[in-house]
Order: C-alpha cells, then structure tokens, then sequence
C-alpha cells in the first residue's frame, strides 16, 4: 500500500502501535507497507477510518498517473 507507510508517520506512529490498534502484529503491517502483502478490503476501511482519510489516500501511488483522455 504505497500511502500507509507516509500517512502511518505523518501521524507519528511506529508499526507496532499501528499493528495493535488493527489487532494484528508489527510484521504484518511491514508486509504491507512493502507491498509483501496486502490487507483485506476491511482492514483498509479500518485504516482509513483509523487515519481520517479515504481509502483512495491510501491504495493510489503518491503521484498517481493522469486519467486518459476520453475519446468519442
């Protein structure tokens, strides 16, 4: 998840105090923040709601790709 590790600090939190308030451990949360894995779509929302921000903050790269034109 390429927001959480930003957004995790910007809060001044360490991985554990993250890791125990989501009930999972510190290793798990580096997993995710290194893209190792990924959390359920729950625990995203549960972040999101965690961190005040939508789950878009989190999933989208920090500087996302322009859409497409459209054509027609």
């Amino acid at each position: 998840m390429k927001g959480l590790a930003n957004k995790r600090k910007s809060l001044n939190l360490t991985q554990a105090e993250l890791a125990k308030m989501l009930n999972v451990s510190s290793v798990t949360v580096s997993k995710w923040e290194t893209g190792i894995q990924s959390p359920s779509v729950k625990t995203i929302c549960a972040i999101a709601q965690l961190f005040n921000c939508t789950v878009d903050a989190l999933l989208l790269p920090l500087n996302p790709i322009p859409p497409l034109p459209q054509t027609g």
